[in-house]
Order: structure tokens, then C-alpha cells, then sequence
């Protein structure tokens, strides 16, 4: 896929609402590119080694055993996303089992929205920085 010097992002969620609202706030970090948006695990997982996004933000709201499973299909992906894990609830004991399995960062949506903001915008920032041979968004 051509590169436009921003990082290409993929969002799964549940629910269309906060997919939109992800995206609009998503929109507004310039190194971001949003490539695409899903609701079902296992299209994500396929739709995945298509897109090939560098970003990937998750809810994972399935079941324990569901979450990780996906989780562990999309850790072997080559080459493999960065992968955020934004969920409603966020115990210590899900975290711990969410970074086990393969998300790299963790993020309860209701408190730490903030948090989860900063952490994508300076990832991205950090590829724009590493990645500066791509052509720029604006040539």
C-alpha cells in the first residue's frame, strides 16, 4: 500500500457509535490515517493481512476467551500492528491478560480516554518521526 507519511489505522469496536466518535477524534491527530473499521473479530483478523494497518485499536467486549483469542490470531499477523486495546471495563487482572496475549497498550475507555488519545497520537508521531523519507502529507 503507498505510504502518505501517517500511520494507517484500523478500528474494531462493537458499536457503530463509538467507531464513529473513534474516527472523529482519531481525524484530528494529522499522523493518522484511518483505513478502515470493523465489528466482527473475525473479519478484522482476515481484513487485517489486506489492509496491513500499523495501528490497531480494539474493544474487546466478547468473551474473556474470545478477546484473547483474537488477540493471539492477529500477535502472528506479519508485519504486526501496534496493538490498542480500548475496552469499558479495565481490571488489572484483563490488562495483564490483554498485554499476555498481545495488545501492547491498555486503556479503560471511561476513565482513561485522555490517556489513550496522547499514547496513539505520540505513537504516530513517533512513526511520522522514524518513517520521514515518506512522502509528506502536504507536497
Amino acid at each position: 500500500m503507498p505510504k502518505d507519511g501517517r500511520v494507517r489505522t484500523f478500528i474494531l469496536d462493537d458499536s457503530p457509535l463509538v467507531r464513529d466518535r473513534l474516527a472523529g477524534f482519531l481525524a484530528a491527530i494529522p499522523e493518522v490515517n484511518l483505513i478502515g473499521r470493523a465489528d466482527c473479530s473475525l473479519f478484522t483478523v482476515a481484513v487485517i493481512r489486506t489492509l496491513v494497518p500499523e495501528l490497531l485499536i480494539l474493544d474487546l467486549v466478547d468473551s474473556a476467551r474470545n478477546a484473547l483469542e483474537t488477540l493471539g490470531q492477529l500477535k502472528v499477523v506479519t508485519p504486526r500492528p501496534i496493538i490498542v486495546v480500548l475496552s469499558e471495563d479495565m481490571e488489572s487482572s484483563d490488562r495483564r491478560h490483554y498485554r499476555q496475549a498481545g495488545a501492547d497498550h491498555t486503556f479503560a475507555i471511561s476513565t482513561e480516554f485522555e490517556a489513550f488519545l496522547v499514547t496513539v497520537a505520540d505513537l504516530a508521531r513517533q512513526d511520522a518521526l522514524l518513517h520521514s523519507d515518506r512522502v509528506p502529507l502536504h507536497a
